[in-house]
């Protein structure tokens, strides 16, 4: 057994020392061109929104930056019942650690629960996800369920016991909401926008749309500013989620619920002003709520969902309502119009659209039964053709348009409209993190890691079987190269900046032997007394395999 030693005592997030071994300029492996397998799905309705499952491979054209490219692969996918649905698998709030690959389904259940109306809302929401449990979906298919009130937190880390998630979702519907009541509520601000145009117009020498406007347009805008405020953090809680779950092998899917992703915040309580006041529509109020449009903020997402192949669903939790009829005293002239109200729930509607549609998911809107909708959105996350293609890896970060084509067909074709070409480096890092964060860790590799003391610091010793690493011929007889992750997570749950280094692998002319052995690398860092999980991944470079590996450790004060 060979042993090579790479020191770290200035503390886990300082660089790596340059005095560790460097890969050689001139190794073999970097001239060869890679590629990269790009995997998509691809969901087909007909005009009635039937999904149609009878395509076949040339049936599918598929265009990469307006380029047709040649399919590796075509697959129709559909949902096998699982043998136990209810079998416990590491429930609870803390991540254990579970073995994960390419087959794995992960679903993250995502509830806005600071945006939901009331107990009404809250039920429909958490009995529908209760409802998904006992839907057929992948057969692997690990739940996730994160609440976002005033903070997000994970209520239960990925697990497949449906049985202890069903109870988790019963506990949280029976809790208070996070949102105090009628914060939001659009009939406040109607009412709050109708009383001041009513009181100036009832004065004597006063016009409730000359004198009234200022504070009608102060109600409107405390109302846009609230309403961009929850969009903008349910927004960067998706982002967040849809960014761990990248480094997740297999298909990803995030499941939001709450009350809407408004395009145009306060839109509708701006339109009442204009429809009290027409004459003052062009100078005080057309384009006074653009400052809070929301555009740009749900195209990012899109982009950021699409580059990590993670498909988003939304949900609208308030179900088919219709006209908010709000009970107003006064002249009918200070009333919303039908258009206005309605105007709210298309605007609510509207970023849960674009965000699922563009990424390959879809919408639940105006369903007063969310179990049934819920039941009828896990056929569709289930069925599904897989369509792979590949594409020449240079690791630059650039996203690249996805195009797809029904051949002579009218159908409406889902699927997400760009990849990235994601670093190596990065996607090793964020792999090692999610394997952090939830758990997740596979091992193609079969390598090992074992954590002990050390002077002056903590050592990791990972042991590599060379048999499973992908050499090349050299004159001194084959040559590989493995890249090392070190991310560490302290007892807060907070983790440094993840780390790497590389090592070469040589072995002698007499290669057969050689391949029999396991090497040794050795990894000393400095921590502070404490308790830490350590968490390390082994890249083999020439074949693209990835295992990562993880320990907890106990520091103890000197």
């Amino acid at each position: 057994m060979r042993a090579f030693g790479v020191l770290l005592l200035a503390g886990f997030l300082s660089p790596w020392p340059a005095s560790a071994q460097e890969p050689s300029p001139t190794a073999v492996f970097k001239d060869q061109v890679e590629v990269e397998l790009i995997q998509l799905e691809l969901r087909v309705n007909d005009k009635k929104g039937r999904p149609v499952l009878d395509l076949e491979r040339a049936d599918v054209e598929v265009f990469v930056d307006g380029q047709k490219v040649e399919l590796a692969h075509f697959e129709l996918q559909r949902p096998k019942p699982s043998p136990a649905k209810d079998a416990p698998s590491s429930p609870g709030t803390a991540a254990a650690t579970v073995a994960a690959d390419d087959r794995t389904f992960w679903l993250a259940l995502l509830v806005d629960d600071k945006s939901l109306d009331g107990p009404a809302s809250r039920r429909r929401v958490y009995d529908g996800l209760a409802a998904l449990l006992d839907a057929e979906l992948p057969q692997d298919t690990r739940f996730l369920l994160l609440i976002e009130g005033a903070t997000p937190r994970i209520a239960s880390s990925f697990t497949a016991d449906r049985a202890s998630l069903r109870r988790i979702l019963e506990f949280e519907a029976a809790q208070a909401p996070a949102r105090p009541q009628d914060l939001l509520s659009p009939s406040r601000i109607f009412r709050a926008i109708s009383d001041a145009w009513w009181r100036m117009e009832e004065g004597l020498h006063t016009s409730g749309c000359a004198d009234g406007m200022k504070e009608m347009l102060r109600h409107a805008d405390e109302r846009a500013f609230q309403v961009k405020s929850r969009v903008d953090q349910s927004l960067a809680t998706i982002d967040w989620l849809t960014n761990q779950l990248a480094g997740l092998p297999g298909q990803k899917a995030v499941l939001y619920a709450g009350h809407g992703l408004e395009q145009q915040p306060g839109i509708e309580a701006f339109r009442m002003i204009a429809d009290i006041c027409p004459d003052e529509e062009a100078r005080d109020v057309s384009s006074y709520y653009t400052r809070y449009d929301r555009t740009t903020v749900l195209r990012n997402s899109v982009r950021l969902a699409n580059a990590r192949a993670v498909t988003l669903y939304t949900a609208d939790a308030n179900g088919l309502t219709g006209d908010d009829q709000v009970s107003l005293t006064g002249s009918i002239k200070a009333r919303p119009s039908s258009f206005t109200q309605q105007l709210e729930a298309l605007n609510r509607h509207s970023g849960l659209h674009q965000i699922a549609r563009d990424t390959g998911g879809k919408a639940v809107l105006n369903a007063n039964d969310l179990a049934q909708a819920f039941d009828h959105l896990a056929e569709d996350l289930a069925s599904f053709y897989s369509v792979g293609f590949y594409h020449p890896r240079r690791g630059d970060g650039e996203l690249h348009d996805i195009g797809v084509r029904i051949a002579g067909r009218p159908y409406d074709v889902r699927y997400r409209a760009q990849f990235r070409d994601e670093p190596e480096a990065e996607r090793i890092e964020r792999e090692l993190l999610a394997g952090l964060l939830f758990g997740a860790h596979g091992n193609p590799l079969q390598a090992e890691l074992a954590l002990a003391p050390a002077e002056k610091a903590t050592r990791a010793t990972v042991r590599v079987p060379v048999g499973g690493l992908t050499l090349l011929p050299t004159e001194q007889g084959a040559h590989g190269l493995v890249r090392l992750v070190l991310a560490v997570k302290d007892a807060a749950g907070l983790w440094g900046s993840p780390r790497q280094k590389q090592v070469e692998i040589d072995l002698a002319p007499d290669t057969s032997q050689a391949r029999a052995e396991t090497r040794e690398i050795f990894v000393d860092f400095d921590l502070a007394p404490g308790a830490y999980t350590v968490a390390l991944a082994v890249h083999d470079e020439v074949g693209g395999i990835t295992s990562t590996l993880e320990q907890k450790v106990a520091v103890a004060a000197n």
